[in-house]
């Protein structure tokens, strides 16, 4: 990682570490072209488009070719990312009783302050994780026994809106760095600010290139909660909670070796948490100096989401949520997170979170279906999502009746993208039915189809309709959009 990027100016004083007389050489390092490989500094996109285009396209064939030089290369996916401060202090109050709870590291300590008879507690960890575990299982037993803690509102804040600044951002990364997979998620971004016949040639190009390339998770942060600065004086940020097998197979057996009597508590009851460290370490970012900078937070959660609503609202930044994928029961999602324009979500979950108008929901993606994709038509109210312009069904049989429902659909109707997308149904898929369809989906500017072991006939008859693409197994076609849909690639995989 290179050293300059390793944190971030506005929070020099609250932990987040960079040497003061570098700081120059950061800012000076942001002002470097951010997007290209090659170190020619390309016209503003106005510009371009009016009297560079012929130069633009010719710049764009040379950034493929060194890209494709690169691609038989080992990549790591490793980004120049932040980490959160490495302490926390809290101060909890219920009406003269106090208590002081920090964490510092792998160490943990909460001590009652004036007069109490509680008994303190300290304990030092081998992993910094347990610590995490064990702070958060404390706070929400003081908070249950009626303490509270105030928190400091993040007021004055500016929002992200684009929605493609983080596959933009991680792509100029990633090129930095000499990975083709940066030069192939700027293709795509551009293909969905303005699609053309000369993006999807070098775009198609650059894949055919990369064939023996394997694409893991992007971004692969390696943390549960991570910012990456976005050049102009904000940060754009990542969470996750720890999914079920992380917690039954790695968690769990190793905090029931330490015990309960350093644990304070037994990791078998059952109303402990233990997937709760991307949610401290989204605590402590919003308790420093650096909260005052976040842009945007990608969430995607495996539990429950209401933990993390709370010390969003707590913290009045609710709104930075763009992105969502949320596998258990949540409530409505339109009135708590104004501000989300991307939800990834299991067919069970939909008509729950989509109670409530979504008025800024721009992407939606629903996975795992018993039945075919008229399961996920019925809490699709048009008048609930009015901004909705992608839809994409994953996992699941498709069927002639189901693929007339949903070309008859009103919303399906007014959509600019729609996706039906299995690694593994291409074989059973009813694509002679999709065919006859075509007048009624004309009026879509790409359909996403999976493009794993689809028959040779098949594919020829597609090749005849433009707006479809076939999406292999690992996604590859569609990375920008699943970053700017969901947070990450194969993020529901």
């Amino acid at each position: 990682m290179p050293e300059l990027l390793s944190a971030h100016p506005a929070a020099l004083d609250d932990g987040w570490t960079i040497p003061a007389e570098r700081a120059r050489d950061w800012r000076r390092h942001k002002r470097k072209p951010r997007l290209f490989i090659s170190s020619h500094e390309p016209p503003q996109p106005a510009e371009r488009t009016r009297i560079h285009e012929s130069w633009y396209v010719e710049h764009r064939q040379r950034q493929f070719r060194e890209a494709a030089m690169s691609s038989r290369k080992a990549f790591h996916r490793g980004l120049d990312f932040i980490k959160p401060p490495a302490g926390l202090a809290l101060r909890l109050d219920r009406r003269d009783e106090h208590v002081d709870l920090r964490i510092d590291g792998a160490r943990v300590v909460e001590r009652p302050v004036g007069r109490s008879r509680r008994a303190p507690f300290e304990r030092r960890f081998l992993r910094t994780e347990f610590a995490e575990i064990v702070f958060e299982h404390r706070l929400a037993r003081l908070r249950a026994e009626g303490f509270t803690a105030g928190a400091q509102p993040i007021t004055n804040v500016r929002f992200e809106e684009d929605m493609l600044a983080a596959p933009r951002l991680i792509g100029a990364q990633l090129e930095r760095r000499g990975d083709p997979t940066g030069t192939l998620l700027a293709f795509q971004v551009e293909r969905l600010l303005r699609d053309g016949d000369d993006a999807r040639a070098m775009e198609r190009e650059l894949l055919d290139s990369l064939t023996a390339m394997t694409f893991g998770p992007i971004p692969d942060l390696g943390e549960p909660f991570a910012c990456i600065d976005d050049g102009h004086d904000g940060l754009l940020a990542w969470a996750y909670d720890e999914d079920a097998a992380t917690i039954e197979d790695a968690l769990r057996p190793e905090l029931a070796l330490i015990g309960r009597d350093t644990l304070g508590f037994s990791p078998d009851d059952s109303d402990v948490s233990l997937g709760v460290v991307g949610l401290h370490r989204l605590r402590r970012f919003l308790a420093s100096a650096a909260g005052r900078s976040l842009r945007s937070l990608r969430l995607m959660i495996s539990g429950a989401l209401g933990p993390f609503l709370d010390l969003l609202n707590a913290h009045s930044c609710a709104s930075a949520v763009t992105s969502l994928v949320v596998r258990g029961a949540s409530p409505s999602v339109g009135a708590a997170l104004p501000g989300l324009r991307g939800l990834g979500a299991p067919e069970r979950n939909l008509a729950n979170l989509l109670a409530q108008p979504a008025p800024a929901l721009r992407y939606l993606t629903v996975f795992r279906g018993d039945d075919d994709v008229r399961g996920a038509l019925a809490p699709l109210d048009p008048e609930k999502l009015p901004s909705l312009e992608h839809l994409a069904l994953w996992y699941r049989p498709t069927r002639p009746e189901g693929l007339r429902a949903l070309a008859a659909h009103p919303l399906v109707r007014r959509l600019r993208s729609l996706e039906i997308w299995s690694a593994d149904d291409a074989k059973r898929f009813p694509f002679e039915d999709l065919l006859a369809l075509r007048p009624s989906l004309s009026h879509l500017a790409r359909l996403l189809l999976g493009g794993h072991l689809v028959p040779a006939g098949a594919q020829a008859q597609l090749a005849a309709w433009p707006a479809v693409e076939l999406v292999s197994h690992d996604r590859r076609e569609v990375l920008a959009l699943d970053i700017a849909a969901l947070g990450w690639t194969r993020a529901l995989r």
